[in-house]
């Protein structure tokens, strides 16, 4: 993973394990800078499958003769809430605060951004829909 951060430019990345939630005895926990997560996001944007996934608001798993149906809700209450989001993903842990890396398309242009830090959940879409107004605004200008 480390290899493949570098490759795409990740220079502020560095990953200890695949969730990116553990913290190793000595301290140690995967790493990144909102810069670094645009660059990700915008190369995984990049992937139709993956925008598509992002971009669903809710999706149901049908039964099967193995399992019953599972239900499925986005957390990321932008897409409902913001009518030119597109994605991408919400986070939260003690150390990085709350945390999103998003998309939207307006009138032609395209944003991506990360946000890093945040306090809560609503300050966290409070702050990343007016950096997008912000950016939707200065791109019409």
């Amino acid at each position: 993973m480390n290899t493949y951060a570098q490759n795409l430019g990740l220079t502020h990345t560095h990953f200890i394990d695949v969730d990116g939630l553990t913290t190793t005895e000595t301290g140690d926990a995967s790493s990144t800078s909102a810069a670094d997560l645009v660059k990700l996001a915008r190369y995984a944007m990049g992937n139709q499958t993956f925008a598509s996934i992002v971009d669903t608001q809710s999706y149901n798993v049908p039964p099967t003769l193995y399992h019953h149906s599972y239900p499925w809700q986005t957390n990321d209450t932008l897409l409902k809430d913001y009518s030119s989001a597109i994605g991408i993903k919400t986070g939260f842990t003690y150390n990085a605060g709350y945390c999103m890396a998003f998309a939207a398309v307006q009138n032609g242009h395209y944003l991506i951004g990360a946000i890093l830090g945040d306090t809560s959940d609503t300050q966290r879409e409070t702050d990343v829909t007016n950096m997008l107004n912000w950016g939707f605004i200065k791109l019409s200008q």
